[in-house]
């Protein structure tokens, strides 16, 4: 043996990574995950459809997407494989919010939630922030959105924006923006703006976002 490792003598040669049955073992792992996540998104896959969205996965740039059928989509997204919707929300109207002291609307997949408070410290992330007194929508990006980051210089546009928080782009037409008139005030766990803030202790909104499925569940917005 030490001889076929030093090229002496012929014959198969293995190491941990190079073994065919490690790598048929792992192969078969992932194909199981592929599957338990599609099962996930209501889209069960058979043997041979896991290993083809396996094999997708691993070889298609960042934003290629495949349909599955079903209204699911499988979407290679900065190198991990998301199996779900087909742009979950686009074509949703927009939903209102702010039209008494407290409420809550659904837009898409998402659940608003506002009540009258005294405004807290917002921070340019996070799923929950205040906004000076008065009604808005929440409604799906737009071409040419824009935003002047809280605590930050100039405008940056809506879609860099949710890419730059790896949100798949199959994902961001459905991703809620919260705006009041034509002016954007937040992209819910990805950036406030610095329009209408209120000032710490001032009469205000406060709002948080959460996917539908997580509110009331295990998932809490912080």
């Amino acid at each position: 043996m030490e001889d076929s490792f030093a090229g002496r003598a012929e014959g198969a040669v293995y190491s941990r990574l190079g073994n065919p049955t490690v790598a048929l073992l792992e192969r078969r792992v992932a194909e199981a995950i592929v599957r338990a996540r599609g099962r996930e998104a209501g889209c069960p896959l058979g043997a041979a459809t896991s290993a083809r969205q396996l094999a997708f996965g691993r070889g298609a740039a960042s934003g290629r997407v495949v349909e599955l059928g079903q209204g699911r989509v499988a979407e290679v997204a900065f190198g991990r494989l998301r199996i779900g919707p087909a742009r979950p929300g686009a074509g949703v109207a927009p939903a209102h919010w702010g039209e008494a002291s407290e409420g809550r609307t659904t837009w898409g997949a998402w659940e608003l939630r506002w009540r009258a408070e005294p405004a807290g410290a917002p921070v340019r992330e996070g799923w929950r922030t205040w906004v000076t007194p008065g009604g808005g929508v929440v409604r799906a990006p737009a071409p040419g959105d824009r935003l002047v980051p809280l605590g930050g210089p100039g405008h940056r546009s809506a879609s860099r924006l949710l890419m730059e928080a790896r949100v798949p782009r199959g994902a961001r037409a459905g991703y809620p923006v919260v705006a009041r008139a034509s002016e954007i005030l937040w992209l819910p766990g990805v950036c406030r703006a610095a329009a209408q803030v209120p000032r710490a202790g001032a009469p205000a909104f406060q709002l948080e976002v959460a996917p539908v499925a997580a509110v009331g569940g295990a998932a809490k917005v912080r």
